[in-house]
């Protein structure tokens, strides 16, 4: 039979089912030696927002192109935190540089709970200030991009008031001192995975207390 290189096609009708896995088996072995592969082991979430913020690294091609031997890929921060967009956000904070507008309907849903496209358009059918479907559709493209936006809207407030008691106190509150001044953190807790965790990155953030 002609080399792999000059088969032809009645040379690939000829072949036996084995002689097709070796084949193919051949081509991915080939496919992967041109790649540059790193060894590594698996790095625990606090070890993957250290690094990020140990490198200064906030987008997955700057990630990509500094990776060295042993160091996270992509990947790893989306299988341990849901997406990139997340792990930067608990790494550096939640980015809120949104047109007012926005910003404004996203308030409307966190304030109103408006979580649902049907609770959404019920509230609407009174209160005609909020935009339509179609114009969400237009400027998010789709409801859940804006539940998105509107959740990291709830999250920052909450940390803003979370920030407060603790200037307050001079200290990080406790679940019963939020409870006692009408604060849930619990959307916040889990953004973060942890209240502990939540509470090392409101740590780390410069003029807290």
């Amino acid at each position: 039979m002609s080399s792999k290189r000059d088969l032809k096609l009645d040379d690939l009708r000829r072949m036996s089912d084995m002689e097709v896995r070796n084949l193919n088996l051949g081509r991915r072995r080939r496919r992967r030696g041109r790649y540059k592969r790193h060894p590594r082991e698996k790095m625990s979430r606090k070890e993957l927002i250290a690094y990020l913020r140990k490198t200064g690294i906030t987008t997955q091609s700057g990630l990509r192109a500094s990776r060295g031997e042993g160091d996270p890929t992509d990947y790893d921060y989306q299988v341990e935190f849901g997406s990139w967009t997340r792990a930067r956000e608990i790494a550096f904070g939640i980015d809120l540089r949104l047109p007012v507008d926005q910003v404004d309907v996203a308030e409307s849903i966190v304030r109103f709970k408006l979580w649902s496209r049907e609770g959404y358009l019920r509230f609407r059918n009174a209160h005609m200030s909020l935009p339509s479907y179609h114009a969400i559709r237009k400027k998010w493209g789709s409801w859940s991009n804006l539940v998105h936006v509107a959740r990291r809207v709830a999250v920052s407030a909450a940390l803003e008031k979370y920030m407060s008691l603790m200037r307050r106190f001079g200290r990080l509150p406790t679940e019963e001192e939020c409870r006692d001044a009408g604060l849930s953190m619990a959307d916040a807790v889990e953004f973060f995975g942890s209240k502990a965790e939540m509470d090392e990155y409101v740590s780390g953030l410069k003029g807290v207390v």
